[in-house]
């Protein structure tokens, strides 16, 4: 017995779409980009690249249900993150309050990109303009 690990099937999802069979070292240390993976034309369709807020939202006004194995932001599988769902509700409840109590406009010109490193991060920040809203 040596120290390699069988795998059966690894898919690494690359520009190459890379299918490898066969052996891992024990240790091996496995990367993957959560930014590249939610640009992959293959998974998330044609318009992947474009900032779409709708395309999870259904015609009833639902949640569109998309696979944890797509999406590894909380991992996937018996190993899916606990404070997933209470994270999702706090993002909900910041989200509303905000959009409730303040008006939000990004600035005309500011340049949104991003800034490419494991912690991703906004290169520029985001300038926006924010207003209290009126609504009592």
């Amino acid at each position: 017995m040596t120290d390699l690990s069988l795998i059966t099937l690894i898919f690494i999802h690359s520009p190459l779409s890379l299918i490898l069979f066969g052996f891992i070292l024990v240790g091996t240390m496995i990367l993957f980009s959560l930014y590249a993976m939610g640009r992959v034309e293959n998974i998330w369709g044609i318009d992947c690249l474009e900032y779409k807020p709708e395309r999870w939202i259904s015609k009833r006004g639902s949640i569109v249900y998309v696979p944890s194995y797509k999406f590894l932001s909380f991992n996937a599988g018996p190993r899916t993150c606990l404070g997933k769902d209470m994270s999702f509700i706090q993002l909900k409840m910041v989200a509303a309050s905000i959009l409730w109590n303040y008006n939000i406009q990004v600035l005309q010109d500011h340049n949104v990109s991003p800034s490419l490193s494991i912690v991703l991060a906004m290169k520029h920040g985001l300038k926006v303009r924010i207003t209290k809203n009126n609504n009592m």
